[in-house]
């Protein structure tokens, strides 16, 4: 049977935070959880702006391209926007205060 549009896909984060109130010590348990996870994405997020984005991680070795699509993916659904627009501002300072153009990024 087909969904309706209003139907919404239920994932995890969904759920995590559905049992996280139920279940004494999951919510302590999902905070740890997230700050790991949104660590390591703003790790990410800092590299992929270092190395110019896609093609400067591939060129370097920095990271595999299924690895590298894992963590866009991943950076989508947790901040809800793509990992060139997230904090645009905050990239364009990093590669000025670097000395790096923008054509590069």
């Amino acid at each position: 049977m087909a969904k309706k549009k209003s139907e919404k896909n239920v994932g995890p984060w969904d759920v995590l935070a559905l049992i996280s109130g139920m279940i004494p010590g999951v919510s302590a348990l999902s905070l740890g959880v997230a700050r790991s996870t949104v660590q390591r994405l703003l790790g990410f997020w800092l590299m992929w702006h270092i190395y110019g984005g896609r093609s400067g991680l591939l060129g370097a070795g920095v990271m595999a391209e299924s690895t590298m699509y894992r963590q866009v993916n991943e950076f989508r659904r947790v901040f809800g926007q793509d990992v060139d627009v997230w904090g645009a501002d905050v990239a364009a300072r990093l590669r000025s205060s670097e000395g790096v153009s923008d054509e590069q990024g």
